[in-house]
């Protein structure tokens, strides 16, 4: 049975690469040919080799599991989609924005006001002075009181 091509990718996984190196380069080269056909919804050419027809069973199996993982997660993501687009009682920000370019409008402005108490005693003979620091965030500006 060869794979539908509806996703564009499959894994490969560093532990198989023991077997694939007891391998010959050419049986090598024939074994990820087959992959790529099979994985791309191709049916495998015949394998006379017995080695290779291990191998690539081996690596289908995989290729197989990953691809049932795959479509659930799918099913799974859809299902949870409509769920949100369905909602009835719920507000804006519950449900799913129409379109994704927009789905950020908030304003991300922050202000912070932070005051602190300096107290000037570099003069002894003069009185201490007090005064009070205003710090705005977001503004380059800072007042003296």
């Amino acid at each position: 049975m060869a794979l539908s091509n509806s996703k564009k990718s499959f894994l490969l996984y560093n532990d198989q690469i023991d077997i694939i190196n007891e391998l010959t380069d050419e049986q090598a080269g024939t074994l990820m040919k087959m992959v790529y056909r099979y994985s791309g919804g191709e049916s495998p050419d015949e394998i006379i080799d017995p080695t290779i027809k291990l191998t690539f069973i081996m690596l289908k199996s995989q290729i197989d599991r990953d691809k049932e993982k795959y479509d659930l997660q799918c099913k799974k993501n859809k299902e949870n989609a409509i769920k949100r687009w369905e909602k009835r009682n719920a507000t804006a920000s519950d449900r799913m924005p129409p379109d994704a370019k927009y789905a950020d409008t908030d304003n991300d402005n922050v202000t912070d006001t932070v005051t602190d108490n300096v107290t000037d005693t570099d003069f002894k003979d003069s009185q201490p002075e007090k005064r009070i620091l205003v710090y705005k965030s977001g503004s380059d500006t800072e007042s003296w009181g």
